[in-house]
């Protein structure tokens, strides 16, 4: 099993992993595909996709997990009138055109001034063809990969909604997740009536040592502050891309790709002058500039603040 980076090519695929999670209730399933797809465009969207190395009876995507960032009114009402729906109500938000998740521009500025709510969508796997081992691996690596995926946010809340026992019990092992509202006995006879509402927050994931809520939870403020377009050059370089291949990526000119480098390169020698490796003048440009391409990426693979939306 392998976990990588969701794209939109994968979402049916990942959408039919678990389908009474899609949100479809109101709207019926085609609305709410289309819903998905206008939300995976979304800055606040965040999620991986786990992979068989092999497929497994005809499945190559067997696992997914995925969270949206939502506004804090959202959030603070689902706390307070705890019911079964969650997913669907933000979905038809998205349909309706009263989106509750958050725009670039609100996500930005809760990170560097708020606080974060996050809603998780789906965190599941193909339940009816794999082994328990390959489920045991798949829920590690769900738990593993989304410290990657989450880290570096100002977050203060996560939500999570359990569709049945099975959800319930998976969520109360991890110690981590308090209880809003058991659903049982709530809509008798219907499937969600077994589930349950639950929620993190950083003192519930420091109450377990090591988990790695307690990673998701932790911030640092960002050191060097870079801009939307040096952040996704620095993104892009961190999946291994070439500056041939960031020209076309980001639709830049190499010669703009360049500037930005030495725009990067000047903001990080400004904010932290000691990063940066030394060159002598028997050092040539063409040494110089891959040794601090990885001095700097190697840090940020362990600052993931720096490349997290914020207002500067």
């Amino acid at each position: 099993m392998i976990a990588r980076t969701f794209v939109p090519a994968d979402l049916e695929a990942c959408l039919a992993i678990r389908p009474a999670r899609i949100g479809q209730e109101r709207i019926g399933y085609e609305r709410a595909l289309s819903a998905w797809k206008i939300l995976i465009k979304y800055a606040g969207f965040r999620s991986l996709v786990i992979e068989a190395t092999e497929p497994i009876l005809g499945h190559r995507v067997v696992g997914f997990g995925a969270a949206v960032f939502v506004s804090s009114d959202f959030a603070r009402d689902e706390t307070l009138h705890p019911r079964p729906g969650l997913n669907e109500r933000i979905i038809f938000s998205i349909h309706s055109g009263r989106p509750v998740v958050l725009t670039d521009a609100q996500l930005r500025r809760e990170n560097t001034d708020g606080g974060l709510s996050l809603a998780v969508l789906l965190s599941d796997w193909r339940r009816d063809i794999l082994s328990p081992e390959h489920i045991a691996g798949i829920k590690l690596a769900l738990a593993q990969s989304g410290v990657g995926v989450l880290s570096g946010y100002r977050l203060e809340k996560m939500l999570l909604e359990a569709l049945d026992p099975i959800d319930v019990a998976h969520l109360e092992s991890t110690g981590v997740c308090r209880i809003v509202r058991d659903f049982a006995g709530l809509h008798p006879g219907k499937p969600e009536g077994a589930g349950a509402l639950f929620a993190i927050d950083k003192t519930s994931a420091d109450s377990v040592m090591g988990s790695v809520a307690t990673f998701v939870f932790h911030y640092t403020p960002p050191i060097i502050r870079f801009k939307k377009g040096d952040q996704q050059l620095l993104c892009a370089a961190l999946e291994g891309l070439t500056d041939h291949e960031l020209a076309p990526h980001l639709d830049l000119k190499m010669q703009t790709v360049k500037k930005r480098w030495a725009s990067v390169y000047a903001q990080v020698a400004e904010a932290l002058p000691d990063l940066l490796p030394e060159c002598g003048n028997d050092v040539n440009r063409q040494t110089r500039g891959p040794q601090k391409r990885h001095h700097l990426l190697a840090y940020l693979r362990n600052h993931s603040e720096e490349l997290r939306p914020f207002n500067r």
